[in-house]
């Protein structure tokens, strides 16, 4: 879809999970001025899609709701951004079979982002974040080690991109001496890498598999 008249997403939606045989479906919508407006499903609106793209602003609350019309999700891509706003605790879905998101513009507290990911009740092998949000717990070592082994100990690809815009030349939002917890045996035997790329006016945390 490319209609920049389109700002109401729940009908194409709501049309959309009743097509018997879909598997794979891509939303993409060129203009800012985009909501959608779901209930939360109920057990016979289900549909059957597998592999879901999302190609346009959007936020979690709106995200939730519509996964919650798509039990055999595997497969998740948000292409950009995804706002936090108005998202909070969630009852749990049941996305057993989900296995890969990736979120490219996830804009949402770290302590969100984890309640989103376990309110999803699924057992992903892959998860790719890029940020933006100036929260600095996603730069925590620790706190990522601790729910990759609570929440995701399934997961076989991960890949986390942190930029940060930077106001002065002295404005960096963690020091060497931080990123060296992401050197720790939990890291290493997990061949992951932290990687800091530095510009003028931003900075780009990195941690993903060796090159």
């Amino acid at each position: 879809m490319g209609d920049d008249e389109l700002s109401e997403l729940g009908d194409v939606y709501q049309f959309v999970f009743t097509l018997p045989k879909l598997k794979y479906i891509k939303f993409t919508v060129n203009t800012l001025r985009v909501y959608v407006s779901l209930p939360i499903a109920i057990n016979e609106q289900f549909s059957t899609i597998e592999c879901l793209v999302i190609d346009y602003f959007c936020t979690f609350k709106e995200l939730f709701a519509i996964l919650s019309y798509t039990p055999q999700l595997r497969r998740l891509m948000v292409m950009r951004h995804c706002d936090g706003s108005g998202f909070e605790s969630r009852l749990p879905l049941k996305l057993l079979n989900l296995m890969s998101i990736s979120i490219h513009g996830c804009s949402i507290t770290f302590d969100k982002f984890k309640m989103f990911i376990r309110s999803l009740g699924c057992k992903l092998t892959a998860l790719d974040v890029l940020t933006y949000y100036a929260d600095m717990n996603y730069l925590d070592a620790n706190q990522w080690k601790e729910f990759l082994v609570e929440c995701l100990p399934q997961l076989e690809k991960f890949k986390f991109e942190y930029n940060r815009s930077l106001r002065s030349k002295n404005d960096y939002p963690i020091h060497p001496e931080d990123i060296n917890e992401f050197t720790s045996p939990f890291w290493i035997q997990r061949k992951l890498v932290v990687e800091v790329v530095m510009y003028p006016c931003d900075i780009i945390y990195t941690i993903g598999p060796y090159k």
